[in-house]
């Protein structure tokens, strides 16, 4: 990948920010760096690296805004990006991102309801996006790659009619075009947070 660190992770920092850390084999913190003071506070779900590069997505607090941060492979800032819904009331959430064979991201979450995929490069440049969306509400909770360079996905709907919420998995080729889908659900609230296809 480029990095010094042999694993890359998030989480917050004084409740108030969001933090990238490098750690080396025995997981002892090498480097890190910090976002999020005062006006402009994000948590990251996502982290990837690619040659020369560490990226970092996240969501503010406030459920309505995405965060994309790039760093140098040491974790110095390079670069960030704000997006925002074209309507204030709307919720925009990521909660996945997945560097990509030939350089680039795909950062995976939720617009108003519907599933939102947006594609990216090195500089932050958004050159692709793709909401999927059914009858009610769809909530992303997770994106992960597939054995044939595809999307494995999971969250919770309640575009079908088994009940109230339900789990959804979705399967997309690499051009995001859908596969198979799966709802799972009874009376009750179901809910699911992450699929992987197993080799």
């Amino acid at each position: 990948s480029g990095s010094p660190y042999k694993y890359l992770a998030t989480g917050t920092l004084n409740s108030d920010q969001s933090i990238v850390l490098g750690l080396d084999k025995d997981f002892n913190p090498l480097a890190g760096h910090a976002v999020g003071q005062a006006t402009q506070r994000c948590l990251f779900y996502g982290v990837a690296a690619q040659a020369g590069q560490i990226v970092a997505a996240g969501t503010s607090r406030t459920n309505d805004r995405i965060f994309i941060f790039a760093f140098t492979p040491e974790l110095g800032y390079q670069k960030s990006i704000l997006i925002t819904p074209a309507n204030a009331n709307h919720i925009l959430t990521v909660k996945g991102l997945l560097a990509l064979d030939d350089g680039t991201y795909v950062a995976a979450g939720t617009y108003n309801g519907a599933i939102l995929l947006l594609a990216f490069d090195q500089n932050l440049s958004i050159t692709r996006k793709r909401l999927i969306s059914g009858a009610g509400t769809d909530t992303l909770e997770s994106i992960r790659p597939s054995l044939d360079g595809g999307y494995v996905l999971a969250g919770t709907t309640t575009s079908s009619s088994m009940g109230s919420n339900d789990a959804f998995l979705f399967v997309l080729d690499k051009e995001w075009n859908i596969l198979k889908r799966l709802c799972m659900g009874a009376s009750y609230i179901e809910n699911a947070y992450a699929a992987v296809q197993a080799p």
